[in-house]
């Protein structure tokens, strides 16, 4: 598959010997974010790197080689990345 799309990286560098990285895919906004607590609303900024409005989906969490990272787009918001933890924790029975 050659299709890149977005993703928060969630795991921290170094939790295992093997060069993965947990994500959390971003998709496009579709205000699901209201209804269902495992798509958590990303803001749309320069910080982000998001030129849309988006969603991150818990529900789709991810194991992927750091070769597949083709780049950096930006950062969210320190109250986004708990909100995506929350509902991960939430997602995984944690």
């Amino acid at each position: 598959m050659d299709k890149r799309r977005p993703a928060v990286v969630v795991s921290e560098p170094g939790f295992t010997h093997l060069p993965l990285r947990i994500v959390v895919p971003v998709t496009d906004d579709k205000l699901r974010h209201l209804r269902l607590y495992w798509y958590v609303g990303l803001a749309t900024d320069v910080k982000s790197g998001l030129i849309k409005p988006s969603e991150a989906d818990t529900a789709q969490v991810h194991s992927f080689d750091l070769d597949r990272f083709v780049k950096r787009l930006g950062s969210i918001r320190p109250s986004e990345l708990n909100l995506i933890r929350d509902a991960l924790a939430i997602s995984l029975g944690l």
